[in-house]
């Protein structure tokens, strides 16, 4: 087809063309030529915390998992708690409550987002002007993920995770993701430039102490004197599974994969004869910036927690609750709501997860999905969504003192 006036297309092209052929007769990799081409190169981890530039149009920086969370400025403890790698290195309080490794895992992060050290910020200035990917530990060997809501926090473009388990950090990343054009917007906030002209988060020595001090805790998330309440009237849960029964949604994309890797979604099984489901329902909330609560009654308690289990049914067919959950959050776009069944016998049996700040009021329902990710059919949570504001009466010392 001849080009019509007007239609470059086929001269980008061309000129694409002639660049691929002088890159690839190029002899050295310094050609501009070749790093015109080239989209994304990756350079070691020093380079990304000093002043130096490549030569590079867009480089991309790979820091361990261990190191990220060290430049957040956790220590050693705070470390362990937070991969989850190393048992029986628990403060008192985790003993006496007997957290498993993922409860220590989210009770950590929801500490660091509600009160981030300033590591966090300069961290959040880096990465407004890199791109930075962290990546697991090594001795994950068992393929277990690492969470990527410390890694959000500090403005990590690209967080590496394993898809092959459908554990809650995947569960959470797909929640984020899902119905986006593949990226989401960083908080506004958390692309400001450096405070006093700084380019690595410290401050000038000259100014006066209380100046110094509210330029150093300028950094997302700002102190909020609202926040943003989700009211949600749990009604009803209809037709879960039965011991042993499969009934996976096999639509659009995912019936195209079923048909290659059946395993990846679930093939459709009978019940076994052991009975019908005695489900309970679990709400939690997942923050990666912000402070956030969740409970079962109005006004909040002052200790306030961010899971709550409403009471179990016999049957799950049709599992009458009209119980109410209050979701408060400092930064709802940043808080995650994952809710779970748990089976009195088999344990989580179903779960969906969403952005907090996306939900719509109403009469909803939430299509619960199985452990392997895959939608399970005619399986809802019937509830319905109102929402408010609430006094934020737990502020960090960081924010008092940024205000």
């Amino acid at each position: 087809m001849q080009p019509q006036p007007g239609d470059f297309r086929h001269l980008q092209v061309s000129a694409r063309t002639q660049l691929e052929s002088k890159a690839r007769s190029s002899k050295s990799a310094n050609d501009e030529f070749y790093t015109t081409l080239l989209c994304l190169r990756s350079e070691p981890v020093t380079t990304f915390f000093d002043q130096t530039t490549t030569k590079w149009i867009l480089p991309i920086f790979s820091i361990n998992e261990d190191t990220y969370l060290k430049e957040l400025g956790l220590s050693a403890d705070e470390r362990n708690q937070m991969e989850g790698l190393v048992g029986g290195r628990r403060s008192h309080s985790d003993v006496d409550l007997d957290l498993n490794e993922e409860q220590q895992t989210t009770r950590a992060v929801v500490k660091l987002a509600a009160n981030p050290p300033q590591e966090v910020g300069a961290m959040q200035r880096l990465t407004s002007r890199k791109l930075l990917r962290p990546f697991p530990l090594g001795l994950r060997m068992s393929g277990k993920n690492m969470s990527p809501l410390p890694c959000w926090l500090g403005g990590g473009q690209h967080v590496c995770l394993n898809f092959s388990h459908n554990d809650l950090s995947v569960q959470l990343h797909f929640a984020l993701f899902n119905g986006s054009a593949g990226f989401v917007l960083k908080p506004a906030e958390m692309n400001a430039p450096a405070p006093m002209g700084d380019t690595d988060g410290s401050t000038r020595s000259t100014q006066e102490t209380s100046q110094r001090t509210s330029d150093v805790d300028a950094y997302w998330p700002p102190p909020r004197d609202w926040l943003y309440r989700v009211s949600i009237h749990v009604l009803s849960l209809h037709n879960l599974p039965k011991h042993g029964e499969q009934r996976p949604r096999l639509d659009g994309r995912r019936s195209a994969a079923h048909r290659c890797h059946p395993e990846l979604s679930g093939s459709t099984t009978t019940p076994n004869k052991l009975g019908t489901s005695a489900p309970a329902l679990s709400m939690s909330l997942h923050p990666f910036g912000g402070f956030c609560a969740i409970s079962g009654i109005l006004p909040l308690p002052i200790i306030v927690n961010t899971e709550v289990t409403l009471s179990h049914h016999d049957n799950g067919m049709n599992a009458p609750c009209g119980k109410m959950v209050y979701c408060v959050a400092a930064e709802p776009h940043a808080t995650i709501l994952r809710i779970g069944v748990k089976d009195r016998k088999q344990g989580l049996v179903a779960y969906e997860s969403a952005v907090l700040g996306r939900l719509r009021g109403g009469h909803r329902v939430f299509q619960l999905r199985s452990l392997l990710g895959t939608r399970i059919e005619i399986c809802y949570l019937f509830v319905r969504i109102t929402f408010g504001r609430e006094r934020n009466l737990w502020p960090t010392p960081r924010q008092m003192r940024y205000k």
